[in-house]
C-alpha cells in the first residue's frame, strides 16, 4: 500500500475530522472543526482510503510509543471502515498496551465478530484475558488459535510477562508435555527458572520481602494431540498482534 502524503491539503482537511475514546467510560465520542470533511460526502471506496491512512498512522504512532495519538488514529479508521476486522484489532491492541483492558476486549470481541478465523485478534483476546485474571478463558482463546500445546506456551508467556513464574513455568511443562521438543516452551522454560533463580537471589539478599517468593502449586502434565511448530521469529512472542493492512 503506498504511503499516504499527510502533508496533502486534503488530508490535512479530512483530518481535522476526529474519533477519541473517553478513558472513564470506554466509549468512542467524536468532535468536527469547522473545516472537517463531511464523511456523507465521502464515497464508500474512499472512505476505506482514508481508513487505511489513519490505519498506517496509528501504526507509526505506535512504533514511536505515542499510544494515545495511535488510539486517536485507529478509532478514526474503524469509524471510517467500520467492516474492517484488522482496524478493531489494531484499535484493541493498542488498547491493550494502554492497559485498557475493558475497552480493549470489546474491539477485540468486535474484530472476532467480522472475522472468526482471524488468529491474531484471537490471540489479543487471549492475551487480554489473562491480563484481567480469566486464564481459564484466556487458554480457550488460545486453542482457538492454534494446537494445545502452542496456546499452554502462549499463556505461559503472558503470565511470565506478569511476573507471575510459577504459573508460567506450570503451562510450559503442560506444553512440553504434549510436544517434548517444542522449541519455543523450551526457550521459555529456561527463561523463567532464571528469572525464578533471579528473585530467590534478591531475597537471599533482603531486596525483595520473602512475601514476594510464592511456593509453586502442583504441576499437572496434559496430554493432547501434537502439530507441526508454526513458524516463529521470536520464540517468546505469542504471533503478530496487530495487522498492518487492511482488507482488499
Amino acid at each position: 500500500m503506498p504511503r499516504p502524503d499527510w502533508n496533502s491539503a486534503a488530508f490535512m482537511k479530512f483530518t481535522s475530522f476526529t474519533t477519541t475514546r473517553s478513558s472513564s467510560t470506554g466509549k468512542r465520542y467524536s468532535y468536527r472543526s469547522p473545516m472537517a470533511l463531511p464523511l456523507n460526502r465521502l464515497s464508500p471506496d474512499c472512505r476505506v482510503r482514508h481508513a487505511a491512512s489513519w490505519n498506517e498512522l496509528g501504526l507509526l504512532h505506535q512504533a514511536v510509543s505515542d499510544l494515545g495519538k495511535a488510539e486517536i488514529a485507529f478509532a478514526e479508521a474503524v469509524t471510517l471502515d467500520p467492516e474492517s476486522d484488522r482496524a478493531y484489532n489494531n484499535l484493541g491492541y493498542n488498547l491493550l498496551l494502554e492497559n485498557k483492558i475493558e475497552a480493549a476486549e470489546a474491539e477485540l470481541r468486535r474484530a472476532l465478530e467480522l472475522n472468526p478465523s482471524s488468529t491474531t485478534a484471537r490471540n489479543n483476546l487471549g492475551t487480554v484475558l489473562a491480563r484481567r485474571g480469566d486464564f481459564e478463558g484466556a487458554l480457550q482463546e488460545f486453542q482457538l488459535a492454534a494446537d494445545v500445546a502452542t496456546a499452554h506456551n502462549n499463556l505461559a508467556v503472558v503470565l511470565l510477562e506478569m511476573g507471575q513464574y510459577e504459573r508460567s513455568r506450570e503451562e510450559l511443562v503442560k506444553a512440553l508435555a504434549i510436544r517434548r521438543y517444542f522449541a519455543p516452551a523450551l526457550a521459555n522454560f529456561k527463561l523463567v527458572q532464571e528469572r525464578i533463580r533471579e528473585r530467590t537471589e534478591l531475597q537471599k539478599v533482603g531486596r525483595l520481602p520473602l512475601s514476594a517468593v510464592r511456593v509453586p502449586s502442583a504441576i499437572v502434565a496434559e496430554a493432547g494431540p501434537t502439530a507441526a511448530d508454526p513458524p516463529s521469529a521470536d520464540q517468546r512472542e505469542i504471533s503478530t498482534q496487530k495487522d498492518s493492512e487492511d482488507k482488499p
